[in-house]
């Protein structure tokens, strides 16, 4: 299992697109950091487990799902996974923080066999 880290503040989904066709300038700017930040990991492929924590100043301020597609899709785009269809399972948690400096994403991303799918 590849556990890895972004230090950066999650954004919601709430803030990504103008309308229903145009990412924000403030989407593109948080891409951009984001990739900036993130290190060159071997892809993990076939079927998926990731677990997502978000580590957030307050997290009652927003939803847990709308950190989700973001933070997929960001991961796709650096290339750590091929796509977000692979994910047959994922686990997610926000974590308080007391300062925003500590806000991250961490992300842990491992292969699953057909087998370990419907396990509970």
């Amino acid at each position: 299992m590849k556990k890895l880290i972004i230090k950066i503040k999650p954004i919601s989904v709430n803030k990504v697109w103008q309308g229903k066709r145009f990412r924000t300038p403030e989407y593109r700017d948080w891409i951009d950091k984001a990739l900036w930040l993130m290190k060159k990991q071997e892809k993990v492929g076939g079927r998926i487990y990731l677990k997502i924590t978000f580590y957030i100043k307050y997290p009652l301020k927003s939803d847990l799902d709308n950190y989700l597609k973001p933070s997929i899709d960001l991961i796709v785009r650096k290339g750590w996974i091929e796509d977000d269809r692979f994910i047959f399972k994922l686990d997610t948690q926000k974590i308080e923080v007391k300062k925003e400096e500590d806000e991250r994403i961490e992300y842990e991303i491992k292969n699953i066999e057909r087998s370990e799918i419907n396990k509970q």
